[in-house]
Order: structure tokens, then sequence, then C-alpha cells
């Protein structure tokens, strides 16, 4: 019956021994570094400064090259060593069920519920390493790059980056072998991609939050997303303005420039050349009922991606509301230190189309009223700063068939900078108004959610 808790011991046994053996060759090494910074010392003492320097020159030289040869050799004999072990352990992918949601009466092979249980942000393994299978990785790590403005620590990092890709694709041409997962991967692939082309009624998308992944009719996927289009906050645009946009955020951005409020490098971020119309798409929400969706529009091709989050950086800066939640950890540490007077309970709302919903007004009469925190963090006057505000002219996104246009606020790339201003809004006080009349206490804002203390009895729920 201890022979579980006994093997525990030898297992912390054996870590313990290696970490002072760890230790041990540390302090072996500094005392090495002292007697080699010693004899350095008596060398220079009683040698020639020439004979001193050409010899450290040498010794120097005959390190690295020591040094090189021994990277190499342990390198290699680790990955052998990794690929040995890989082998003899059972690596190969489990079917975890809480992981795929099949809303459709279709079966679904075994190795591709597998498969798609793994998750979106699982790599598959390629079977010939090209340009084409890197475009993406590139593009993201040029506009890493760009975060900098210094170019000589830019191209430092991109020929280093450079580098460790070309000895990823050399080393994965010089190996001949396929480990069990990839194998186990190629051919769950080769099934799945069948298994589509056999249904072609059917898609497969990512739920809004749990990372599962949902199998469902694209009939009801059109169907829904038609529905939250359908809604009054949208309208049908005749043609696709994103051209004359893009031409409104350059002119603005070079009077911003020729005025010298921006450097040559932001003005360059900020400029879009090849901005297309964002496309909307829906997220199941597996965790209710009928799954409905929850439309999400990726803006990052939008005219005004850059012009927005520049606006956000300076509100953030320039003003920071008590209210405002980061993250679920944040709200964790917030909430236990919340005690609830009597007689109160505390409610949350959940926000429906929340940017779409926030009238531009609204957001102009915040950014007036505040301009004099805000104005510390900027260098841009407040007429000026409230033309670069692209709310009704950008809030604009697409489907396969046609161009709309939010009626009332904007789309969240837009109006990025509206989540700095919640706490002190007069949305808030609108929220607690419309609630039945009574005093309210505002708690904390999060996401599309919020919180606030609320009397047990008398008033409306809101």
């Amino acid at each position: 019956p201890y022979a579980n808790k006994l093997q525990r011991i030898i297992e912390r046994c054996k870590k313990s021994l290696l970490n002072v053996e760890i230790k041990h060759t540390f302090f072996k090494i500094k005392q090495l570094k002292l007697s080699i910074e010693r004899a350095k010392a008596e060398i220079t003492t009683h040698s020639p400064t020439d004979i001193a320097a050409r010899f450290f020159d040498t010794q120097d030289r005959s390190f690295n090259r020591n040094v090189s040869r021994n990277e190499r050799k342990t390198t290699s004999k680790l990955l052998r060593l990794i690929e040995r072990t890989a082998e003899q352990w059972d690596v190969m992918p489990t079917f975890n069920e809480k992981s795929i949601l099949n809303a459709t009466n279709v079966q679904i092979p075994q190795e591709t519920q597998t498969l798609l249980s793994l998750g979106p942000k699982f790599a598959l393994p390629t079977d010939v390493l090209t340009p084409r299978h890197l475009f993406h990785m590139i593009a993201d790590v040029e506009a890493i790059l760009n975060v900098t403005p210094y170019k000589a620590v830019r191209d430092y990092n991109r020929c280093r980056i450079t580098t460790a890709i070309q000895n990823h694709i050399s080393r994965a041409r010089s190996n001949q072998r396929e480990n069990p997962v990839s194998k186990f991967c190629k051919h769950a692939s080769i099934t799945t991609k069948k298994f589509l082309d056999d249904h072609k009624d059917i898609v497969i998308v990512e739920s809004d939050k749990g990372k599962r992944m949902v199998v469902m009719y694209i009939a009801d996927y059109d169907r829904k997303m038609s529905t939250l289009l359908d809604d009054s906050t949208y309208k049908v645009l005749p043609k696709d303005p994103t051209s004359k946009f893009q031409r409104q955020n350059n002119t603005l951005v070079r009077r911003l420039s020729n005025l010298e409020l921006i450097d040559h490098f932001t003005a360059s971020r900020l400029t879009s050349k090849t901005a297309t119309c964002p496309r909307i798409y829906g997220q199941p929400k597996a965790h209710k009922d009928g799954l409905p969706l929850r439309p999400v529009v990726p803006n990052i091709t939008a005219p005004t991606y850059q012009l927005s989050k520049y606006i956000a950086s300076v509100l953030s800066k320039g003003f920071k509301s008590e209210y405002n939640i980061i993250d679920s950890f944040s709200f964790v540490k917030y909430i236990t230190a919340v005690t609830l007077p009597a007689g109160y309970i505390l409610v949350s709302f959940d926000v429906v189309s929340l940017f779409t919903n926030i009238p531009k007004d609204l957001v102009i009469r915040d950014i007036i009223m505040n301009w004099d925190t805000i104005g510390k963090a900027t260098n841009i006057n407040l007429d000026l700063f409230l033309e670069m505000d692209a709310g009704e002219k950008t809030a604009k996104t697409s489907t396969k068939e046609d161009d709309y246009d939010a009626t009332i606020g904007s789309a969240p790339c837009t109006y990025v900078c509206v989540i700095n201003l919640y706490g002190r809004s007069p949305l808030l006080c609108f929220l607690i108004h419309v609630g039945g009349g009574i005093k309210w206490q505002i708690c904390a804002f999060m996401c599309y959610n919020i919180f606030q203390l609320h009397p047990a009895s008398g008033g409306s729920g809101g």
C-alpha cells in the first residue's frame, strides 16, 4: 500500500540530488572564472602589453572554437535523446468530447472528432515546407518589428529571425523519420477533408467561449447571421466605401505630419495602403441553448485601424476609469474586497451590441468634458482630435453579398477609444435611470458586462 508513496519519495530524492549537482557545477564554474581572472591579472602584470594581448586573443579564439564544437555535440545528443524518448512514450492525441459540439445529425468519423478536439491552436505538421506556409508568420514578425522606431534594431532582429527560420527548414528537410503524432495528424487531416467534401452542407466554426469546435449546418449559420444583420442596428450600403475612407484617413494623417504633430515613423504606420472592408462572421455560443451567434468583425483590415489604435493609446495615457476591470483575475481580486451594504445584492448586465449602440455624440461629449485630462497626453488640439474620431465614417462591415453600416454607433475597431471612457460616462447613468429610477452603486465594468449593487427590494429589475 506504500509503493506509490515510496516511489514519490524516490522521485523527489532524484530531483534534489540533481539540483545539488547543478548547484555544485555552477559553483565550480564560478571558482574557475575567478582563477582565470587572477591568472589574467598575473599575465598582464608580468608581461609586455602587446604579448599579453596576442596571448589573450589566441586563447579566446581557441575557447570559442571549443565552445561551438561542444555546443553542436550536446545539442545533437539532446535531440537524439528527445527523439528516442518520444518514440517510447504514448504521445498519441486522445479525444476530448467536451472540446467538440455536433449540432447536426451527421455522424462524424472518430479520427475527425479527435483532430477537431485538439483545438484551433494546434499546429498541424507539414510534409514539405514552402514559403507559402511562412507567409503569415513573416507578416506577424514584420508587424512586431515595426513597433520599434529604430531601423538598426529592426534589421538586427530581422536577421536573427530569418536565420532561425532557415535553420528550422534545414532541420525539417534533413529529418526523414516521422513521429507517431505526425502520422496520425496526416491521416486524420485526409479523413477530415474527405468528410467535409462529402458533406458540403455543414461548417466547422470555433465557439465564442471555451475553445470548443462546433459542427453545424451552413443553412442554420446563414439564417442566424441574417437575423443578426436584419436588426435595425445595421443598414445595407449601395457600394463598398472603403476606398473613400482610406483616402480620408491618409489625408488626415498627412495633415498631422505636416503640422509636425506626429513623426515620420508614426505617419507611415498610420497610413493605410491596402485596406479592405472587414468581413463579419459569427461564433456560436455553445454554452447557450439554440446556439446563438456572437458577431465578430476582424477590423485589422479597416482603413482606420491604426488610427483608432493611436487614439486609444492617447486616451489610455490621459484618462483612467476607476471602474474598468482588465481581466477576470483582476475582477476576482477586486470583488473580494467589495462589501455589500445591508439590503443590497450584486447584479450584472450583459450588454447586447455594445459598440454599435453607443451614439457618437455621447463619445464626443465625454472627450470634450474630460479634455483637461486627455489633452495632457497629446500635443494635438481638441478640434483636430475630434476630427480623428472616425466612428461614424468607418463602421462598415461586409458579408459574402452586401456591405453594412451601423446606424447608431460604431464598430469596435474605430471606437476602441470608448472603452477608456466607461465608469464616468453618461452611458452608465442612462442605464441606471432605465433600471427603475432608484439609486444604484456602480461596482465595475468588464468587457461587455456591467456589475452593480442593487437594493434587494424596491424598483424594477432593469
